[in-house]
């Protein structure tokens, strides 16, 4: 690169000062293995230029994502990979007297606590396993609404209106981000079992494997439990469940059959 394109160069900020600083935060944030700030910075000076990088008006959340997601696009030419989601909760109820009203954090899962939502779609190389990267990244928090699910109608709503078309959003951008990957295969917790999904993500490039939540009809009008109950054994495993106070689950060794 030549003196005059380096005092021309414009990156995702339109700005090479706010370029500059994301590369060193990114790398600060990467070597320092740590997602805090404060933790990672080594310096009082670099915790400061942190901050105040963030603040910036200029540093948009999209911008990040952008990056990330581009990156991500060009590993994956030619390859066949593994798009894995999931949602993250940032509960942030414990900093509730610090956060100023006009920080943009609402309220987290079970509607009280302060915080936001992450969902995330980690790319993978079917063939090797390695990170390629993410495909997706969605923020959100909920609205205080003192309405609950009935009285919103919420089996009703078009599925664009509900939160769980989270999943099928990050489906379609994915699989537009990852245009130029040989094939995709999507994997899901059971949240992601939405008929929805199944009629528009699938295609000749496209699957879909998720834990299933619902005992769906097939198109013969048989359903789905008992298809697979009556399919021959191909096989079978064992695996060690940890205990879980929590959930009252006694640690314990389970056989998995594979039809």
């Amino acid at each position: 690169m030549s003196i005059s394109q380096r005092e021309n160069y414009k990156g995702k900020f339109s700005d090479k000062r706010l370029d500059k600083r994301a590369m060193q935060l990114s790398s600060m944030l990467y070597f320092g293995r740590s997602s805090s700030v404060h933790e990672a910075a080594i310096t009082e000076a670099d915790q400061k230029a942190a901050y105040r990088f963030l603040s910036n008006d200029k540093v948009e959340e999209k911008i990040l994502i952008e990056s990330v997601v581009e990156r991500t696009n060009y590993l994956c030419q030619g390859k066949d990979v593994l798009v894995i989601q999931d949602t993250t909760e940032i509960n942030l109820d414990n900093h509730r007297n610090r956060l100023k009203s006009n920080t943009g954090i609402g309220f987290t899962g079970n509607n009280k606590d302060l915080g936001f939502f992450v969902h995330g779609s980690i790319v993978l190389d079917a063939s090797i396993g390695t990170m390629l990267g993410f495909s997706d990244l969605q923020l959100w928090h909920r609205e205080e609404d003192k309405k609950d699910k009935y009285e919103r109608d919420y089996p009703n709503l078009q599925i664009e209106q509900k939160e769980s078309y989270k999943w099928i959003k990050a489906c379609k951008d994915s699989k537009s981000h990852l245009s130029g990957a040989c094939g995709i295969t999507f994997i899901e917790d059971r949240e992601g079992d939405i008929y929805e999904q199944f009629a528009m993500i699938a295609d000749e490039r496209t699957n879909l494997i998720i834990r299933s939540c619902r005992d769906r009809k097939l198109t013969g009008q048989e359903s789905l439990y008992t298809k697979l109950s009556s399919q021959a054994l191909s096989g079978s495993y064992d695996i060690e469940l940890v205990k879980d106070i929590r959930k009252g689950v006694e640690s314990r060794r389970a056989t998995v059959e594979v039809r």
